[in-house]
């Protein structure tokens, strides 16, 4: 930086979407060598920065010092993936003109500002994987997902209770929740034959 003043422009230069290449003489990760050829950036999110060695600013704008770094968070997709869903929009004449992680997308349609800021897990429980993103002080702190969704839910009910597809899928709708309670009382059994009389339950 040299004492100058941090602008928009100087860290646009910093908060680049690409993983970053290694210093002269040093020899690159192999794992950091097959992500920049197999993954594509989609976002470059920065966490926090340091100037001149004092860290955990989170905006620099306006700012002045002699040395400027920044801890980002680096959003990536295969680029096969990317290349066929860019060909899908292609072909039936949608322009895509930027893609957002699903997680991510979820977040600014479920969570507020002030969840972002004090912290939030979300996750987003789709047929055949989830998606999960945990949030602190406004930003993305940690994306994943995870090949389990709501179907293979429903399977397990299904193979554990010995029930069909349709009736576990039931079971998970009407009674299925994430808060546990040690307490046991009637409430806590289900009712899972049809009969009103019938006594099989389970808790």
């Amino acid at each position: 930086l040299d004492g100058k003043t941090i602008t928009n422009n100087l860290l646009s230069n910093i908060i680049r979407p690409e993983i970053p290449l290694p210093k002269e003489g040093e020899e690159e990760n192999p794992k950091d060598k097959e992500e920049r050829e197999n993954f594509q950036i989609i976002h470059s999110i920065p966490i926090s920065f340091s100037i001149d060695g004092y860290g955990n600013i989170q905006q620099p704008i306006g700012m002045s010092g002699n040395s400027l770094t920044a801890k980002i968070h680096l959003v990536g997709v295969h680029k096969t993936l990317l290349k066929n869903l860019e060909a899908f929009f292609s072909k039936n004449g949608i322009n895509s003109i930027s893609f957002v992680n699903s997680a991510i997308a979820s977040a600014y349609a479920c969570l507020n500002e002030d969840e972002k800021n004090l912290g939030a897990i979300l996750v987003d429980i789709g047929s055949h994987q989830s998606d999960v993103v945990v949030y602190e002080n406004e930003m993305p702190k940690f994306v994943a997902t995870v090949q389990i969704g709501g179907s293979i839910i429903t399977r397990d009910i299904a193979k554990c209770l010995n029930l069909s597809i349709e009736q576990a899928e039931r079971v998970k709708i009407l009674y299925g929740e994430a808060i546990f309670s040690s307490e046991a009382d009637n409430s806590n059994y289900i009712n899972l034959n049809k009969e009103e009389d019938s006594d099989s339950a389970v808790s």
